[in-house]
This record gives C-alpha cells, structure tokens and sequence, in this order.
C-alpha cells in the first residue's frame, strides 16, 4: 500500500514539474531577442494571456497574467489591462508582485480619465504596501491628479511628502 501511494505522489509531483517547465517554455519563447539589428515587434497581449490560461497554477501563469495586463495598458487598452490587473489581484494577492497589478488598475483607471477613483486607488496602494517600490510613482500620480483638479496646495503636500520619504531614504543609505 505504502509503495503505491509513494509512487502516486512521485507521478503526482513529476507531472506538476513538467507541467511548470513547459508553462515556463511557452512563456520564454515569447520574450524578445536582444541581439538583432532590427526592431522587433513585442509580443501581443493576447500571447501572455494565452500562456496564463494555458498554464493555470504555475508561476509563469502568475507572470504572463501580469505581462499582458501591462501590454495592454502599454497598447492602450485601459478598460481590459484594468480587468486583467484585477484578475491577477483576485487569483494571486499575495503574490509579491501584487503590488505592481494593484498600481496597474489604478494606472489604468487614471488613463480612463477616472481621476477620483484613481486618487482613492494611489490612496488605497500607498496604504496597503507601505514599503513598495512603487510608492513615490503613487505619490506622484496623486500630485498629479491634484493639479489636474486645480488643487495646488494638495498638490504641493504630495510633492513635498516625496520629498520627505527620499531625505529619509538617503539618509538610511548614507548612514547604514
């Protein structure tokens, strides 16, 4: 009995293996080449996605979900990039790169000329991951979106708390 539930799970876990390289296959063979002369042309949106709904629950999914939400916001698909950001942050929440697919619906929502709603969506980024990267882009759009309602003076606090967080991160480089 033991032997065949060893060998159940040895089969289980080789066909997960296998099913994650060729995710990572298929996902590799759409990068594009460096070493050409020529402009090559990216690859579509609907290839990442493609590979994510090819490939569900493997890391290359996560990836290529990712990928063709930012090639469609990079096309300017504003509308379906939001949905796909938004279906990478229902399936993948936790994942570290959340973050990036959180800052993307909101990015996308700006682009649609939904101001209020993307300041509220900055707002909910910069509380929601308070040590991300991304967070003076978020600050900028918020300063952005301030001046473009004829708000100066918020604008001017936005600015000036960019300002704040990059003293404080010099200071903690040049004093580590």
């Amino acid at each position: 009995g033991l032997v065949i539930v060893g060998s159940g799970v040895a089969i289980y876990r080789w066909k997960v293996a296998q099913t994650e390289l060729a995710a990572s296959n298929a996902l590799l063979e759409l990068r594009t080449p460096m070493n050409t002369r020529e402009q090559p042309e990216p690859p579509a949106a609907s290839s990442y996605l493609k590979v994510a709904s090819d490939f569900p629950s493997t890391s290359a999914a996560e990836r290529a979900l990712l990928l063709g939400a930012g090639t469609l916001f990079a096309e300017g698909k504003y509308q379906e990039a939001s949905t796909q950001f938004d279906r990478f942050l229902q399936r993948y929440g936790g994942h570290p790169l959340a973050v990036t697919a959180a800052f993307g619906r909101v990015a996308s929502l700006e682009a649609q000329g939904q101001q209020d709603e993307a300041l509220r969506g900055y707002q909910d980024v910069i509380a929601r991951y308070p040590k991300a990267a991304l967070l003076d882009e978020a600050r900028l759009a918020i300063a952005r979106i301030y001046e473009f309602k004829k708000q100066p003076q918020l604008a001017l606090q936005s600015y000036e708390e960019i300002t704040r967080t990059m003293d404080v991160t010099v200071h903690q480089v040049y004093t580590a």
